[in-house]
């Protein structure tokens, strides 16, 4: 092999070879042979085929000076070729850079125009007439002093209807025991998780009553601090639970449902169904006592089984401003899905009215006498549940 013919070295893996005393590593085996001008300065990388003379391959040993002036030579032209790739890669960079921008502002003033094309197709003034409809259909010109907007519970109610009629299949027993003029104070169980069952009664007395009245049922207090469903109860005629609405709807001989049990009716388990709670301080008898009017006992069945409360997560439910948030055998579980009510069949029974006008200022501030009243309203609505519940034979059918 000539003196200038240095050779290489490959990453193939061979087997160890011995040369005069000098062991060649297994991944070092002569594959080419690098030719060195007589200035060091170019090098011609010549592809040989090795020389096969044994099962062994030849190799030669590298003489080290010659080897450090190949190395040298090999990191240069290294270097060099770094900085050339380099400085393309830079220069190929920045022009992309520069197309990408140009195609992101020529696609933001593609988009600009074909929105700025839309919008010119409307006027200032259809816009304007667009969103006053809008307004009108949850407005109107015609409210009274709690708020009962009639255009708005006109467009609500058929969806009420659809409840009433084909979701819950409501039955109503008693609606004669509703005065057809005049005062009336409502007194129901309260159940089903959430306070549908007031909307309910309220639709039976407008579709099944013949003088068609509108009741106001007093609501919760915590139900005026969620957002669009305090305006909602507002526009249909619900009023804020508290003696001084009750008392001034009442002189004004309007019918008034309360719902004695509050928030702990319509939070009980599943367990305790159609078991009434306690009616409270007898809040109501003061108020028939007052006003003169007459009680009228309302037992509803079939909210109990339409949202069947199995937990109850108070915590969950003060993050959206409710006392607590409902925990069914399908809620939270399924979603939004999992809140729709169940289609049970309802029955709603209104008893006769007791008279209150016997009833004196000074009865109002005697404390065993209200609770006397007051217990006697609660065992006779518990009565009318238990009398309807011996009747159904379905809690889906009826």
């Amino acid at each position: 092999m000539p003196k200038n013919n240095i050779p290489a070295v490959s990453t193939k893996t061979k087997r160890p070879v011995q040369l005069k005393g000098l062991t060649v590593p297994d991944t070092a085996v002569a594959v080419q042979t690098i030719k060195l001008s007589p200035q060091a300065k170019k090098i011609n990388v010549i592809n040989l085929k090795k020389q096969k003379k044994s099962k062994y391959d030849r190799y030669t040993a590298v003489p080290s000076q010659e080897f450090a002036a190949l190395m040298k030579v090999i990191e240069g032209k290294f270097d060099e070729f770094s900085r050339n790739y380099d400085e393309k890669l830079k220069s190929a960079t920045k022009t992309l850079n520069k197309n990408t921008n140009a195609i992101r502002f020529n696609l933001a003033d593609a988009v600009t125009g074909k929105v700025k094309e839309f919008l010119s197709q409307f006027s200032t003034q259809k816009i304007k007439e667009q969103l006053a409809n809008v307004a009108m259909w949850a407005t109107s010109t015609e409210i009274d002093e709690f708020g009962l907007d009639p255009v708005f519970t006109a467009k609500a109610k058929p969806f009420f209807d659809l409840l009433y009629n084909k979701w819950w299949r409501v039955q109503t027993i008693g609606i004669n025991n509703i005065p057809a003029t005049g005062r009336g104070l409502l007194v129901s169980n309260h159940s089903g998780g959430i306070p549908i069952d007031g909307a309910m009664i309220v639709t039976s007395i407008l579709n099944e009553h013949p003088a068609s009245r509108i009741t106001r049922a007093l609501v919760e207090d915590f139900a005026y601090y969620m957002p669009f469903i305090n305006s909602f109860l507002i526009k249909t005629g619900a009023v804020r639970a508290a003696q001084e609405n009750a008392e001034r709807l009442l002189e004004k001989d309007q019918l008034v449902i309360v719902f004695p049990e509050g928030l702990k009716g319509i939070g009980k388990l599943f367990k305790d169904r159609y078991k009434l709670q306690r009616f409270g301080r007898g809040g109501y008898i003061k108020l028939a006592m007052r006003t003169h009017a007459p009680i009228i006992p309302v037992a509803v069945v079939g909210a109990e089984e339409a949202f069947p409360i199995i937990g109850r997560a108070d915590w969950l439910g003060k993050l959206i401003g409710a006392p607590y948030l409902p925990i069914t055998p399908f809620f939270p579980w399924l979603g939004p899905i999992g809140a729709i009510p169940l289609p049970t069949k309802w029955y709603i029974k209104f008893g006769e009215p007791i008279d209150m006008t016997k009833y004196s200022e000074e009865d109002i501030e005697d404390d065993i006498l209200i609770n006397k009243l007051s217990e006697n309203v609660r065992t006779r609505i518990q009565e009318m549940l238990m009398e309807v519940l011996k009747q159904r034979k379905s809690i889906f059918f009826g």
